[in-house]
């Protein structure tokens, strides 16, 4: 029994003399366009890269997945995700706001208006911003009788749309204009919604309280890093190099995206009023607090 102590107190021992993880683990949604201004920070040296590890997901529900589990210690993900994992006590929190305007909704060449949306199939990431935003417009224009169908990934909605399964998407940008050649881009959101929040940087709030000097510097640095004040040779060089665009859609998808960083009333009260619209859909079982959702650094 002596031996068997000394030998855990040895264990535990050696293990606190391993070198800590001194990097920030962040997740990434691949195919989206919300973490450009990282990459920006990456390439103009603003952020030293080896400071960082990051992972790449292919849906929002899987990178919120390794964020709620403290797997990874930061994610730029749809701030749905959020709201749904404070309702259910999990420790997750928004650090900041970063993505905007980059949702529409593109659709059959023979659809013109929204309006014509009624008795069709509308293709949408489940629990997304892509979901709750159309709800938002179908309450707000009074869609009343689309079919919504769930997806879970963005390449699964594409498929679904290109295979006649639906009728349209509620989609985002670069995918959005890669389907444009053969369906029709009907509306934006931020048409409707000006500067609502799409992509907001969340951190899971066990994890990052010891990060915090890092997590500032992370966000000062992606606040000098927005891509539109940046020249359009450089973002064509940089989407070039990280994503698979063609170039032509390059600037066509960053029109439709803005980027912001902090945390403003106006943003606060637009993601309230998604969070309500989730609570009637039973997404969530009840609506968190602001103070239980933006993360307060100590």
């Amino acid at each position: 029994m002596q031996i068997r102590k000394l030998t855990i107190i040895t264990l535990i021992f050696l293990l606190s003399c391993l070198p800590k993880d001194n990097y920030m683990r962040i997740g990434l949604i691949k195919p989206s366009l919300d973490y450009l201004p990282l990459l920006i920070a990456f390439e103009e040296n603003r952020l030293n890269q080896n400071d960082y590890k990051l992972y790449y997901f292919n849906s929002g529900w899987e990178a919120n997945e390794a964020l709620s589990a403290g797997r990874i210690d930061a994610a730029i993900l749809p701030f749905t995700y959020v709201w749904s994992d404070v309702a259910n006590n999990l420790p997750v929190k928004i650090a900041s706001f970063l993505e905007r305007e980059s949702d529409g909704i593109i659709a059959d060449q023979n659809i013109d208006r929204l309006q014509e949306l009624n008795d069709k199939k509308v293709g949408v990431l489940r629990g997304s911003t892509l979901d709750i935003f159309f709800e938002m417009l179908k309450d707000s224009l009074q869609i009343k009788s689309s079919e919504l169908v769930y997806f879970r990934t963005p390449m699964d909605m594409a498929l679904a749309l290109e295979s006649k399964q639906v009728d349209a998407l509620s989609y985002y940008v670069p995918s959005i204009f890669k389907l444009s050649h053969n369906f029709k881009i009907v509306d934006w959101f931020s048409n409707y919604f000006p500067e609502h929040p799409c992509c907001d940087l969340a951190v899971n709030e066990k994890n990052i309280r010891t990060k915090e000097v890092q997590l500032k510097e992370l966000i000062s640095a992606l606040g000098t890093s927005l891509p539109q004040n940046k020249p359009d040779i450089l973002l064509i060089d940089i989407v070039s190099k990280y994503y698979n665009i063609e170039n032509s859609l390059i600037l066509p998808s960053l029109r439709y995206t803005k980027y912001s960083i902090g945390l403003d009333t106006k943003g606060m009260n637009f993601e309230k009023r998604a969070a309500e619209t989730m609570f009637r859909k039973g997404y969530i079982s009840r609506i968190p607090l602001s103070e239980e959702v933006y993360y307060s650094f100590q």
